[in-house]
């Protein structure tokens, strides 16, 4: 419905009602694995996912002692990329480390 404001003679429009969707987020999480050094893991943290030292020291300690832990929490599209790239790194560093993403 519109509305005429007769002093202006501009026409308002109702706002419609239009919910937006905000994206699920998704969560990148670190596997632990034996091979790769803790400071390699820490240094990936860092570089990758903007923790600091202690933050990063953190994570990697939960995955050594959990399994996985998570590294961070994004849209899917940055998440995805985010692990893609962690990945390719490990890997051209010859190491087992990895990376993946679950929807929360």
């Amino acid at each position: 419905m519109a509305e005429n404001d007769s002093d202006s003679g501009i026409q308002i429009l109702d706002k419609p009602d239009i919910k937006l969707k905000l994206p699920k987020p998704h969560t990148v999480f670190v596997h632990n694995d034996p091979f790769t050094p803790r400071e390699f893991v820490v240094d990936v943290l860092i570089r990758f996912f903007q923790k600091t030292k202690d933050q990063a020291l953190q994570v990697m300690i939960r995955a050594h002692t959990k399994g996985m832990a998570p590294a961070g929490t994004y849209t899917k599209e940055i998440a995805e990329t985010k692990a893609s790239v962690a990945n390719a790194y490990c890997r051209s560093e010859g190491r087992p480390l990895h990376f993946s993403v679950q929807e929360e």
